[in-house]
């Protein structure tokens, strides 16, 4: 299964560099990924998809960053049409499912994870979020 990992990543010049090159350094294949590093901010996020193995992770912590969350999601092959993306996500809404993330991966693939997929962590619930 493939998994997503919620990095934590500061925002400056080469960080998302270091990151990528960590998990290359580690022998790692990224399938996926997506960022959120917005101007102004001190901090950002970067979700990348990889097969789940444990040295991504490893990889990125050694580097000296933080992974703020890990899931197991799923990955689905999509057609390169108007509201294909809208025909995956129907099953989850129909099943009352939350997405909590949701990326385009290499090969029209959509990435999604739901809050059901998360992993409890301690001292965290997620109703209480």
């Amino acid at each position: 299964m493939k998994t997503d990992l919620r990095v934590v990543v500061p925002n400056r010049h080469g960080a998302a560099l270091a990151l990528f090159d960590a998990i290359a350094g580690a022998g790692v294949n990224v399938d996926g990924m997506c960022g959120d590093l917005r101007r102004g901010e001190r901090w950002g996020y970067i979700h990348v998809l990889t097969d789940g193995g444990p040295g991504a992770q490893s990889a990125v912590e050694a580097a000296g960053f933080e992974v703020a969350a890990q899931q197991q999601v799923d990955v689905v092959e999509v057609g390169d049409r108007p509201g294909a993306i809208a025909d995956v996500l129907r099953p989850f809404h129909e099943a009352g499912r939350n997405i909590s993330v949701l990326y385009i991966a290499t090969r029209t693939r959509v990435v999604i994870g739901a809050e059901d997929m998360l992993e409890q962590r301690p001292g965290v619930k997620l109703a209480d979020a």
